[in-house]
């Protein structure tokens, strides 16, 4: 089933030498995600859930993970070859059960962002917390669906998608930890890289702010 993949995929991700979520993962439900930040230690390297990571695949493959999986436990399915396909951009990949090539690509897609958005931002961040990770991974599925990253090239296309996000910071009080802070960090990362999207003027407003006043 598509969670139970997502948790193999993250702990290799957490395992793998070079990995960008190279210990960065750590076994925990997504809601305890708070307790990897305690308030008295600044210092603390950031961390997010096997959980997060898990929602983050789950929806690259599967528009209805929990139906995928009822399919394949009830025996309604012997195989995920012949579960439907639908609209999640990496839905062929896993039909077709080609694991290492998800790995692949999700690995090559944030190992950009490591590069490009991760590195130099203040340890609190909120680029590095759960809302901003799985906000990644919803600008990746868009990204897909709308083929502003190829598959073919992840590495080229999502540098490229992303040259507009450098030196943004990411700890600035309009984002928080909240499922409205993971909206707002998925929404001005849209109209960062120039993805389709609706903002409204004040989300307007604070990219014009964040841009006049990135790092360079």
């Amino acid at each position: 089933p598509p969670d139970m993949l997502g948790v193999y995929l993250a702990r290799i991700l957490e395992g793998n030498v070079g990995s960008p979520f190279k210990e960065h993962i750590k076994l925990a439900l997504l809601e305890e995600d708070e307790e990897f930040y305690p308030e008295d230690n600044h210092d603390v390297s950031w961390h997010v859930s096997v959980a997060c990571i898990v929602e983050g695949i789950s929806r690259l493959i599967s528009e209805k993970p929990g139906a995928d999986r009822s399919a394949l436990a009830s025996g309604k399915v012997s195989s995920r070859a012949e579960l439907p396909t639908d609209n999640a951009p990496l839905r062929d990949l896993y039909i077709a059960g080609r694991d290492k090539t998800l790995l692949e690509l999700v690995t090559a897609y944030f190992e950009v962002v490591d590069e490009l958005l991760w590195k130099n931002q203040e340890k609190k961040s909120f680029i590095t917390r759960t809302v901003g990770v799985l906000a990644l991974f919803d600008v990746f599925r868009d990204a897909l669906r709308t083929k502003g990253i190829d598959t073919k090239n992840v590495p080229i296309s999502a540098r490229t998608l992303f040259l507009n996000a450098r030196g943004i910071n990411f700890a600035d009080d309009f984002f928080h930890a909240s499922g409205a802070g993971r909206v707002r960090i998925r929404n001005v990362l849209k109209v960062l890289v120039g993805l389709p999207s609706e903002p409204d003027p004040s989300t307007v407003a604070v990219v014009n702010r964040l841009v006049a006043n990135r790092k360079t």
